[in-house]
């Protein structure tokens, strides 16, 4: 697909796996901060995409990221000018803020290529999705905190997703005035693309 698409000029990137969070195994001590997955435990991660006969097949999370380092690298081989991303569910897995403590970024460079060993199958920008619950988005959603540099990515981050209702009760137009030049609008649900 890549080698049949890498001469479309509107094509902006690749998206490896939307939400891969879904299929962790949430809580799971490991002796590499990349793999462990405590600070998910509760979050939501793994929780609603187990199937529906009631077995729980979550996944560790260095296979997912395994999973991501080689897609990754197949298209950035296939062609070097491609853009990668993963859409990280929340910032609570892609954000580095508060020393590990709440937030690790399980698609940093480290990260992937600890997981899948391939140097070139690294991401060329981050994506977050934020929704709201109760209809307030948390302290560390991207509409709050209004700087990506607070993130501490080193990369550009795109909005790929957010709740366009009952949202703060705010319009479109609002949540996104005041948003830096680091922080882009992508596609999905109730954005503005």
């Amino acid at each position: 697909m890549v080698q049949s698409l890498k001469t479309i000029t509107s094509l902006g990137g690749w998206e490896i796996m939307n939400e891969p969070e879904g299929f962790v195994y949430e809580g799971k001590t490991h002796s590499s901060t990349c793999f462990d997955t405590n600070l998910l435990k509760n979050t939501g991660a793994g929780q609603f995409w187990t199937p529906s006969h009631g077995t729980k097949l979550w996944i560790p999370m260095q296979y997912l990221q395994k999973c991501i380092n080689w897609q990754t690298d197949a298209i950035h081989n296939e062609d070097p000018k491609a853009l990668v991303t993963v859409g990280a569910w929340s910032e609570l897995s892609l954000a580095n803020m508060f020393s590990d403590k709440y937030t690790k970024n399980y698609y940093s460079d480290c990260c992937l290529v600890q997981a899948g060993g391939r140097s070139n199958g690294k991401l060329d920008f981050y994506q977050v999705h934020t929704y709201t619950h109760n209809g307030k988005y948390n302290l560390m959603a991207p509409f709050k905190v209004l700087n990506a540099a607070v993130y501490n990515l080193g990369k550009p981050l795109v909005i790929g997703e957010f709740s366009a209702k009952l949202s703060e009760w705010q319009s479109i137009t609002n949540k996104c005035n005041g948003l830096t030049a680091e922080v882009s609008l992508g596609h999905g649900r109730g954005s503005l693309f």
